[in-house]
C-alpha cells in the first residue's frame, strides 16, 4: 500500500507514516522468528553471513537479559527490525563490548548507561516503498535512550553508513574499525550523547520526540532492566 505524499514536507510525510506504523517488542515465538528471518535475508542478500538451514540469523546476545528485538510494522507489514541492548556495569553484554571493549569498559566503570543498537535490517520491497524507513527505525534507539535515562547512544556501523549517523545523530567515531564474529563486514563504533539527541536532533527532526506512554508501552518499566535504577528514569511528556 503506497501513501500519496504530493508536495508534503519531509516532516509531514514522517508524521503521516507514524499514523500507520506500529512498534512492537518481538517476544512471541512467531514474532522472533519473523525478525530473525528478516535479519537473515537482509544479511544473505549482501553475503554478510553464511547460509543456515533454518533461515534465521541469531547470536548469543539475543538471549541476554539486557537485550530486546523490536519490529517496525508499516501498514501491518514487518518493514524493519532493530535490536537494542541497554548496557550497564551490571549487564555489559552488547555488540560494541565485543568489538571494542577497550572503549566500552571504561565508560561502564564511570557508571554510564549506554544504548547499543544493532541488527538494523529492512525488508527491501518496503524500504523502496517507504524511503523514510531508516528514520522510523531509528526512533527506537532514540526512545530507548530517553526511557532508560542513558548517557550515550552508540552506533556500530559500516563505513558507508557513517554519513547518515553523523548527519542525523551527530555521531562521532570513537574507536578504530573492527569486525564482529559471524559477519563479513568491518564496523566502526560511533557515539553521541543523549542530550544531543534530546535537544539538537529532536529540534531538527521533531518526529523523533515521543511521550512517556509510548515509551512505556514499547519498553515496559525501565527499572526492570538490569542495572537501571528507578531514580535514573523519570516520567516525561
Amino acid at each position: 500500500m503506497a501513501l500519496q505524499y504530493d508536495d508534503r514536507t519531509f516532516d509531514e510525510r514522517m508524521y503521516d507514516l507514524l499514523e500507520v506504523t506500529e512498534y512492537r517488542r518481538m517476544e512471541s515465538g512467531e514474532d522472533r522468528e519473523a525478525a530473525f528471518r528478516l535479519r537473515y535475508n537482509a544479511y544473505r542478500r549482501e553475503d554478510f553471513i553464511d547460509e543456515h538451514e533454518d533461515g534465521q540469523a541469531t547470536d548469543y546476545l539475543d538471549e541476554k537479559p539486557n537485550t530486546r528485538t523490536y519490529g517496525i510494522f508499516v501498514v501491518g507489514e514487518l518493514a524493519g527490525s532493530i535490536r537494542i541492548s541497554v548496557v550497564t556495569s551490571e549487564c555489559p553484554e552488547c555488540c560494541s563490548m565485543v568489538t571494542n571493549p577497550e572503549v566500552i569498559a571504561p565508560k561502564l566503570e564511570q557508571g554510564l548507561v549506554l544504548i547499543d543498537p544493532s541488527r538494523f535490517v529492512a525488508d527491501p520491497r518496503l524500504a523502496r516503498e517507504f524511503p523514510e524507513l531508516p528514520f522510523l527505525t531509528m526512533r527506537v534507539p532514540s526512545m530507548a535512550s530517553e526511557h532508560y535515562g542513558a548517557d550515550e547512544c552508540l552506533s556500530l556501523v559500516r563505513k558507508e553508513h557513517h554519513a547518515f549517523y553523523k548527519r542525523v545523530f551527530r555521531s562521532k567515531p570513537i574507536a578504530e574499525p573492527a569486525t564482529y564474529s559471524g559477519v563479513k563486514f568491518e564496523t566502526q563504533l560511533m557515539s553521541t550523547t543523549v542530550s544531543v539527541i534530546r535537544d539538537d536532533v529532536a529540534r531538527r527532526y521533531p518526529f523523533f520526540q515521543s511521550t512517556y506512554l509510548e515509551r512505556r508501552a514499547l519498553f515496559g518499566p525501565a527499572s526492570l532492566m538490569p542495572g537501571i535504577e528507578e531514580s535514573r528514569t523519570k516520567i516525561a511528556a
